[in-house]
């Protein structure tokens, strides 16, 4: 049985409490694959928004935030999706090849030592 719960517009959280902000030390910055060194920014801005690696890295002990539609949650899409109202879309090949070309310089799995 699958449970759907639907929040109002003024039940959607506008702020989290950040942990990261009260531990007595920083936690340790990720490690990039492929150097070994932390992970910064520009790493991350491939793969995710701005927005996002900057909530991720924040020492802010709360977080605001706005869901827009544009950025983490798309509350209308996710009801499309679910009542089969999407229709799905193929992305071209040369776009899709475009993509994999960009991608070439970032380590592939079993490609990096552990």
């Amino acid at each position: 049985m699958k449970t759907k719960i639907t929040l109002s517009d003024d039940e959607i959280p506008r702020q989290w409490y950040n942990i990261a902000a009260d531990q007595p030390t920083p936690m340790d910055p990720p490690l990039h694959p492929g150097t070994g060194q932390p992970v910064g920014s520009e790493d991350l801005a491939p793969i995710f928004p701005m927005s996002l690696i900057e909530q991720e890295v924040s020492q802010e002990r709360v977080i605001l935030f706005n869901w827009s539609g544009h950025g983490l949650m798309d509350l209308v899409g996710y009801d499309k999706y679910f009542q089969g109202e999407l229709t799905d879309y193929a992305l071209p090949d040369e776009d899709l090849e475009k993509f994999a070309a960009s991608m070439a310089e970032f380590p592939t799995p079993g490609s990096v030592a552990s």
